[in-house]
């Protein structure tokens, strides 16, 4: 028997289940099928491995899904960017999702001189907000933006980041 524990109240974890669990020939190697619900948090568990001889703990790390179900970019002043020669632009964005807990988003590699994420991205309840700094100088157009949470595959957003010309 496969008990899941949380390590730090010691509980039985709902959500995580055992199946087809068996044994090899010689008794010492387990094997079985993990089955992990979305709503268990990531982190690592203890696992209490109970046969008729004793039991013996291992450690299970449940790791934090990618990112998914993502929204469009919301520009949370209600519009996007517009070119500014003069000095660089800050554009508050929001995207909604799944497995946005310590989300952020970064600007891939080829747009870092023209785009740069702030520091400054709050996550919570599927939603991240987080400041994009558009360089003075930066030309209108459309730029894809990822985002990024403990697991380590960063999701490219679909529809992209765009700046507009500045109306003169």
């Amino acid at each position: 028997m496969i008990t899941p524990k949380d390590p730090d109240t010691n509980t039985r974890v709902s959500g995580i289940e055992f199946t087809d669990t068996a044994t090899d020939s010689s008794g010492h190697i387990l094997k079985t099928k993990v089955s992990v619900k979305e709503d268990v948090p990531p982190k690592k568990y203890t696992l209490v491995i109970s046969t008729p001889g004793g039991s013996v703990e291992a450690t299970l790390e449940v790791i934090q899904g990618r990112p998914s179900d993502l929204s469009d970019i919301i520009y949370v002043d209600g519009n996007s960017p517009a070119t500014n020669d003069k000095a660089d632009g800050l554009v508050k964005i929001k995207v909604t999702g799944k497995h946005l807990e310590n989300a952020e988003i970064i600007v891939p590699p080829e747009f870092t001189k023209k785009l740069v994420a702030e520091p400054d991205a709050k996550a919570k309840s599927g939603e991240l907000i987080q400041t994009i700094r558009v360089v003075k100088g930066t030309p209108a157009g459309s730029y894809k933006l990822r985002i990024k949470n403990k697991n380590l595959n960063a999701v490219e957003l679909e529809k992209p980041f765009v700046v507009t010309e500045a109306k003169k």
